[in-house]
């Protein structure tokens, strides 16, 4: 929902405009009133302009000496959200009262925590009942192809074993990634200490363990055939769903 992020910037801009147009309604000369405030502006938050990419690691060290805040998740952000700045911005502007601040803040943490948790359970569903099956069929007709070919005594099955040896190790990695999303899931449901705990615990732990599954998941994909993949792959996505949905 884009309502609380418009909220916020409309909140900022039309702070900084009341205090543009307090000091240019009063000028003695407003073209010069106008090129000093403009430069002076510039200079104070200069600091906050990048044309480079924001998700690189050069932003993040370039962030660091410029001393601005990087907030790389969702609870970090929420941290901030009732920072006193931001209690004195919504105060005076009449948009927010310090206790609907602090509810929403705890709002935030609790909806971050649920949204994430319906995510890992889809997550852990997904992969247990479907994706990784899916493989394991795959694996039992290169085996079965395997031994049809040794049953003639000269035809080399050389193919057929290494994917064998590549797909049952992917599947070891991603079912041991799977029972360590499991466990994380569990972990965080247990956590006490508020919304903002549980917040943390599912971004600390549950994410790094859904993206680890994933990533697993991925590799596997690119080695097993389409035909026995259970859900449509990017390229079916992408180029041969036209006419189906």
């Amino acid at each position: 929902n884009i309502a609380m992020p418009n909220i916020i910037l409309n909140t900022a801009v039309a702070h900084v405009f009341a205090q543009f147009a307090d000091r240019l309604e009063n000028a003695e000369n407003f073209d010069v009133e106008l090129a000093t405030l403009l430069r002076e502006t510039f200079a104070s938050h200069e600091r906050i302009l990048f044309n480079g990419n924001g998700y690189s690691q050069e932003w993040r060290e370039e962030a660091a000496r410029r001393g601005l805040l990087n907030l790389a998740t969702s609870p970090d952000a929420f941290d901030c959200f009732d920072a006193d700045k931001n209690l004195a911005l919504f105060a005076e502007h009449g948009i927010m009262s310090e206790a609907e601040v602090r509810s929403r803040k705890e709002i935030l943490f609790e909806n971050y925590a649920k949204t994430i948790n319906i995510e890992a359970l889809t997550m852990i569903e997904m992969a247990e009942r479907e994706l990784l099956p899916g493989v394991e069929n795959y694996v039992g007709k290169l085996a079965e192809i395997a031994v049809n070919k040794r049953t003639l005594g000269y035809v080399p099955t050389k193919v057929e074993d290494r994917q064998l040896v590549a797909l049952t190790a992917g599947m070891e990695r991603a079912y041991d990634a799977l029972q360590a999303l499991k466990d994380a899931d569990a972990k965080a449901i247990a956590t006490v200490g508020g919304a903002r705990a549980l917040a943390r615990a599912y971004c600390d732990e549950v994410v790094p363990a859904m993206a680890k599954l994933r990533k697993e998941v991925d590799a596997l994909e690119t080695m097993t055939s389409s035909e026995f993949w259970p859900v449509p792959t990017y390229a079916d996505l992408m180029f041969r769903q036209k006419g189906k949905i």
